[in-house]
C-alpha cells in the first residue's frame, strides 16, 4: 500500500476493529493510527510500516496512539519522530512474533500499557504511566527470517557514515 501525504487509520465503529497487513504500508506523510479514542489492532502479519515524512517541530512522522493494540511478527519505522502509545502489550511472545520499532532520522517516545516484545532502535525516550512497569522483551532466537522487511529486501550493507578521532592519552 502507498499513500502519497498525511494518512489517519481510525476505528469508525463502536466495536474493536483489526487492520491486518498483506504487505508493506508506505506512507510519505505523517501518519496517525488508532488515535480516536476507538480500540483497534494493527496485525502487522511479518510486514513493514514505513513512514517517511518531513516534518519538523512537535509533530510526529507516526503516532500509534492508545487504543491501538500492536500484534506482531513485523517492522515500523518512520523518518521522523515517532510517538508510541498502544494499547496492551506490543509483539507476542507465544504464537504472533517480536515488533521492530525504528525513527531513523528523530525519536521514538514510548509508552506502552503493557509488555513490549521486540526491540526499539535508535533515539528513544521511555515514559511510564502510572502503575505500569515498562518490560521490553528481546527475542532470545532474534526475529528469525518471517518479517517482509522494507519490501523483501533482506541483504544489509555495512558501513561507516561518519566518524571522529579521539586522541589517547600518553603514560608519561
Amino acid at each position: 500500500l502507498y499513500r502519497k501525504g498525511t494518512l489517519d487509520i481510525l476505528n469508525s465503529s463502536n466495536t474493536p476493529a483489526t487492520l491486518t497487513l498483506n504487505g508493506t504500508f508506505y506512507a510519505t506523510g505523517d501518519t496517525l493510527i488508532g488515535q480516536n479514542g476507538k480500540d483497534m489492532t494493527l496485525d502487522l502479519q511479518g510486514h513493514t510500516v514505513f513512514i517517511s515524512s518531513n516534518t519538523t517541530g512537535n509533530q510526529k512522522a507516526l503516532t500509534v496512539g492508545g487504543k491501538c493494540t500492536v500484534k506482531g511478527p513485523g517492522v515500523i519505522i518512520a523518518v521522523g519522530d515517532i510517538e508510541f502509545k498502544p494499547k496492551s502489550q506490543v509483539g507476542e511472545e507465544q504464537g504472533g512474533g517480536p515488533v521492530f520499532v525504528l525513527s531513523v532520522r528523530g525519536t521514538t517516545t514510548i509508552q506502552p500499557s503493557g509488555r513490549v516484545y521486540g526491540a526499539i532502535a535508535g533515539s528513544i525516550e521511555v515514559y511510564v504511566q502510572q502503575g505500569e512497569k515498562p518490560v521490553i522483551t528481546y527475542p532470545t532466537g532474534g526475529f528469525g527470517d518471517d518479517l517482509n522487511f522494507l519490501m523483501g529486501v533482506r541483504e544489509l550493507t555495512y558501513s561507516i557514515a561518519s566518524y571522529k578521532v579521539i586522541p589517547l592519552a600518553r603514560d608519561e
